[in-house]
């Protein structure tokens, strides 16, 4: 095992599982590096492999079985089950889809190289609530980035442990926040567009601008899919936002991504091209006559019809359209 240098040293045998464990999990003769510190009823797990640090678990523990599990926004499940005896803590782990073993030692405690501070901030009627993830060594102040969400029901959580705590290490500081309408925040992400979901980002970069530890000439902002779109729209409408870091971003509007994206996946399952293009059709006039404020009556009909097809379950389209089309949906659908 590589990279752990001054936490090989091993403490004294015991059996509770509060304090810090190293090790591996080991599947199919390969291993992923772990990092566990345990207090009490929380556990943070590093996965330093995948970049995902201090992804925060519930600990129960009954005379030596100590079951560590975290829920994902998905739903998914990922646990560590297993034995604690005379310093080792090994058993079966789950996640990720795939089922493994693990074998953890106790160790000198894991020193912190990050701190976390609880902010709230507001975009109108809206209050985001999150969290501002400051380096520990490093020269203040410090640059900053501001990450913005994918698409669907998404908290801090994904961005805190993927980007903001591993950058940290890097000396660089990030704001991550829960959606509006989801974790604390307040709102409805489901009625928002693009423009809104900026908003909620640029009210979140004036907050890091007020930080004395924060340099306001070097924040950034970020985002995976969905964020993609709304980083890049965030710099178009402020100059606060010097940098802007995408990750599978698109350069067309949603609208005709979505056209896109619904062909290859029924493509995929083997549907014939007369059946994707029937599929396309409705889609892409479903679309026309929302951004045009017609009437849906006739394309009401023809997804009546098309939901007696075989390949209507995999096409995505709604049993009927929505009448009138919320401006947070048309937003989002047609920003360039």
């Amino acid at each position: 095992m590589v990279g752990f240098g001054w936490m090989a040293l091993i403490v004294a045998l015991g059996q509770s599982p509060d304090g810090s464990w190293i090790g591996t999990i080991d599947r199919n003769g390969k291993s992923w590096p772990v990092r566990v510190s345990i207090k009490g009823s929380t556990a943070d797990v590093d996965l330093p492999a995948l970049d995902m640090l201090a992804l925060q678990f519930q600990v129960s523990a009954d005379e030596g079985h100590v079951l560590l599990s975290r829920t994902g926004m998905t739903g998914a499940l990922t646990r560590f089950d297993g034995l604690v005896n005379h310093g080792v803590y090994e058993g079966a782990w789950s996640g990720l889809g795939v089922d493994a073993r693990f074998r953890l030692t106790k160790t000198v405690e894991i020193p912190p190289f990050f701190r976390e501070k609880q902010v709230a901030f507001r975009n109108g009627a809206v209050t985001l609530r999150g969290s501002v993830i400051l380096p520990l060594q490093g020269r203040k102040p410090f640059p900053a980035m501001v990450w913005v969400h994918s698409s669907g029901v998404e908290t801090r959580d994904s961005a805190r442990s993927s980007w903001a705590i591993p950058l940290s290490r890097l000396g660089i500081a990030s704001l991550v926040y829960d959606k509006r309408g989801t974790g604390q925040s307040t709102g409805d992400w489901t009625n928002a567009g693009l423009h809104d979901l900026a908003g909620d980002g640029l009210a979140g970069l004036a907050l890091l601008k007020k930080r004395k530890d924060i340099d306001p000439k070097r924040i950034g902002a970020g985002g995976l899919s969905q964020g993609g779109w709304i980083a890049p729209l965030m710099a178009s409408e402020s100059r606060g936002v010097k940098f802007v870091v995408v990750m599978s971003a698109s350069g067309i509007d949603a609208a005709d991504q979505s056209v896109f994206d619904v062909a290859n996946r029924m493509r995929a399952l083997g549907f014939s091209a007369a059946d994707i293009k029937a599929a396309s059709d409705i889609r892409i006039e479903l679309y026309k006559a929302a951004k045009q404020n017609r009437s849906f009556s006739g394309i009401d009909a023809k997804l009546a019809e098309a939901a007696k097809k075989p390949w209507f379950p995999a096409s995505s389209l709604p049993q009927q359209a929505l009448s009138p089309t919320p401006p947070g949906v048309l937003d989002l659908l047609f920003t360039d």
